[in-house]
Formats: C-alpha cells, structure tokens, sequence
C-alpha cells in the first residue's frame, strides 16, 4: 500500500494496480500573515476579500488535481467537520470574480495594485502544493498584485511564522478531517491573539475562543466555534483553495484493507481480519 499522486491515478490503475481513494481528506489553505499590522495591504478588509476573488478554484481542482477535489470553504479542516456542526459551508464558498477583485483593489487605496511574497515549497503529502502556490500567484498578479515568489522550505516558513516577521506575506498549509472539537486548539493557535502563529487579533473573537475552551457544555463550545469559523469567511481573513482526495495504491493482496478516515494512517488492523 502506497499512497500516490493524483496525476499517477491512470497510469496506476493501468498497471492492474488497485487504487483506493478517501474523499475530501486534506486540502490547501492559504494564510495572510499577521494581517493586525496597520498600513500592510492584507489588514485592509477589502484587499483580503479582492485576494479571495481573484482566485479561480475550480480550475485548479480540474488541472492540478485531476478534478479529484472541490473548491474548500474554510480552513483548518475539510468540509466534513463543518458539515457534521451544522454549517452550510457551501453558501460561503467565494465566485471567481477577477472583475469585482480590481474594483475592490481600486476601493482599498490600491488602484495600481501592490507587491506581495508568496512563499513555495514542498509539504509533506502534498505533492500539488507548490504548483498551487503559483497558480494562485498568477491569478493575483492578472488583478493587479505583483507577486514575488520565494522558494524555501518548510521550516524555514515556521520560524518565520513563530516570529512573526513577515507581515502580509502569503504561506500554505494543509486543512485536514477532523471533529469540530479539535478545531478549538488549531483556531486558539491561529486566531487567539495570544497564538503562537496568531494572523489576526480582535478581542471579541479572543472572548469566543475562551469561552469554548472554558466550558464544559458541547452547545456552547460549538455556537462558539461556529461563530469563529463564520467570522473569519465573513471579513476574509484567510484565503480557502481547496480539498482534494487521498490516493492509494493497493496490490491484490491487501484488497480488503480499508483505510479508515484519516489521511496518513494506515489502519492496518482492518488487514486481520476480526483481530
């Protein structure tokens, strides 16, 4: 069993190799960092909603990935948690509108558009992401923002995250299936002013997340949540891109194997049988 590329599905399934795929297991997300620091173009509302815009999703599911995926309507997670809290995420999903994205620019002080840091590298399990990183670079700079891509690795992305030192620049990581209760500790790590890798701080959203974390009644933690998760598609404080689906290929002697609903673990008891 090996998971494999979206684009190795053909030539895979050629060879009379079996494939396996988990629908919606991970995705891409795309932050703006530190958006809190006054005067960068990512603090104004409307640059981060004319950033949204401007991307054309779908296109990059059906090319990138082979159309194995669909358009993601939130972040650190996929759409199965959001679904399983009662949020109708689809309603949030954002249109292409590379039209509506220049006016925005153009309304926020930047009719000439501005310079931005896109910063490319590999992460684990996602083959796809650099090649998302300049698609999505393109699609900016056909509104107006010129972009200069930084080819590094990831850990030099987290130091620079922890620090905080790159205020506007534009990093990725990977939204992955998980119960609305984790989202809490992602969220708090993110969102909370006092995160380690927090991009926004907003005193009421820090009253929400403590609250959540706070109590000891499910309904509570959840409106919470769901509070935080509307809020931030509500001012466009991240840039959603997509999930996609988990690929495996399988021989004939692990047919039965069944891979569970995690992206990355293997769950090979479901290999012996009842044991």
């Amino acid at each position: 069993m090996v998971s494999i590329s979206r684009a190795n599905v053909k030539r895979v399934k050629d060879k009379g190799i079996n494939v396996i795929i988990q629908k919606s297991m991970a995705g891409v997300q795309i932050l703006l960092n530190a958006q809190y620091v006054e005067g960068i173009p990512a603090h104004n509302e409307k640059v981060r909603e004319a950033l949204n815009l401007a991307i054309d999703r779908k296109a990059i599911v059906d090319t990138i990935f082979q159309g194995m995926g669909q358009p993601l309507g939130t972040f650190f997670t996929t759409s199965v948690a959001l679904e399983s809290m009662g949020y109708n995420w689809r309603e949030d999903l954002y249109p292409y509108d590379p039209q509506r994205a220049r006016k925005l620019l153009a309304e926020a002080g930047y009719p000439n558009g501005f310079e931005m840091e896109v910063y490319v590298y590999p992460y684990f399990d996602i083959t796809e992401g650099p090649d998302v990183m300049q698609a999505v670079a393109a699609m900016w700079n056909a509104i107006g923002v010129r972009t200069r891509l930084i080819q590094t690795e990831y850990g030099v992305v987290r130091a620079k995250l922890l620090k905080k030192d790159f205020p506007g620049a534009a990093t990725y990581n990977p939204p992955r299936p998980r119960a609305w209760q984790g989202l809490l500790g992602y969220y708090q790590a993110h969102l909370h002013s006092s995160g380690a890798m927090a991009f926004i701080k907003d005193s009421e959203m820090d009253k929400k997340l403590d609250e959540a974390s706070q109590t000891l009644e499910s309904k509570i933690a959840k409106d919470n949540i769901m509070w935080a998760a509307k809020y931030v598609r509500k001012h466009h404080h991240l840039v959603p891109v997509l999930e996609y689906d988990v690929v495996y290929g399988v021989s004939k002697k692990a047919a039965h194997w069944k891979p569970g609903p995690l992206p990355g673990y293997y769950y090979l008891d479901s290999l012996c049988g009842s044991q």
